[in-house]
């Protein structure tokens, strides 16, 4: 400012009356409170948004990541949902598809280095020898299929697909919803469970839904026959239903037991985690064990819940 602070200056600012000086010093701050005041009084009459989910949401959940398995065991029981999929109009309700979850090497090994496993296994080789080393020996081709996974991806899970029974990855065997339950069994029975199920790797789908047979499986079946109680193996009790003249298991149908031993102490299963999505948002957040105890009513057409 031209002589802001030479009073022989006429034009300066030094020069003007204090009543002069006073207005130029507080037109600066007055103008910016005057701003502050308008634009607040705009936002407050045109209305700001407030959350009405106070969810914590996951846009996108990376499958073989740690928050996809933090959480899981070998010998959880998993569902998946991929809409759209043609088989799901076969299949009654929400949840058409069931997994057994065997989980990384690593894990896999942590999980049975158990000494009721290790006596179990003694009783089968007449050796000490770990649950690993047993699979290998009994299935050599496909437990090096399963340290070594697929296109540098690993392998997670086995499932009943078309074409049958298979190793898969999580991103391969995800779905739009996801959910997990855990068997209240000891490591040694579920060590009897994946012995099993590896038993079944490679047969071919049960086009026929004969839970009869097991020359061929459904992913369901797969879950039953590994988890089925027998002599010296505790189990699962999973009630086969009649349907079409057979007797089979939907996967609707183990996510009702679950419902309906909920709370009681001699449950079979303590509830894991539950990928819900909302699908015209395109979100995918974690949910609560109450919403996934919903998920019996759920309409079998996802865009009825939006």
């Amino acid at each position: 400012m031209t002589g802001e602070e030479d009073p022989s200056d006429q034009r300066s600012l030094a020069a003007q009356p204090k009543r002069e000086r006073l207005l130029v010093l507080m037109a600066g701050p007055v103008t910016n409170l005057l701003l502050a005041i308008v634009l607040f009084s705009i936002a407050f009459l045109s209305g700001i948004p407030e959350p009405t989910d106070t969810r914590v949401t996951i846009l996108k959940v990376s499958s073989g990541s740690p928050a996809a398995e933090a959480n899981l065991q070998p010998g959880d029981i998993m569902f998946s949902r991929k809409n759209w999929y043609m088989s799901n109009v076969g299949l009654p309700g929400f949840w058409p598809h069931a997994i057994l979850y065997i989980g990384s090497p690593a894990k896999f090994d942590a999980c049975f280095d158990n000494d009721r496993v290790k006596s179990y296994l003694k009783t089968l080789t007449g050796k000490d020898t770990t649950l690993a080393e047993y699979l290998a020996q009994k299935h050599p081709v496909r437990w090096l299929r399963y340290r070594t996974g697929k296109d540098g991806m690993p392998y997670r899970v086995i499932e009943g697909i078309k074409p049958g029974i298979v190793l898969n990855t999580l991103k391969g065997c995800s779905g739009d919803y996801m959910a997990a339950i855990r068997p209240r069994l000891d490591k040694k029975a579920k060590a009897q469970a994946i012995i099993e199920a590896f038993g079944h790797l490679d047969k071919p789908y049960d086009y026929d839904f004969d839970f009869a047979t097991d020359h061929a499986l459904v992913c369901t079946e797969l879950i039953w026959r590994s988890y089925r109680p027998a002599v010296g193996k505790d189990g699962l009790n999973l009630p086969l239903v009649e349907m079409g003249g057979r007797k089979t298991l939907p996967a609707l149908d183990i996510v009702k037991l679950f419902a309906a031993e909920h709370g009681i102490e001699d449950r079979q299963f303590d509830f894991v985690y539950f990928l819900d999505a909302k699908e015209k948002s395109e979100q995918t957040f974690v949910s609560t064990e109450a919403e996934f105890l919903k998920t019996i009513t759920r309409a079998k057409w996802s865009f009825a819940l939006d």
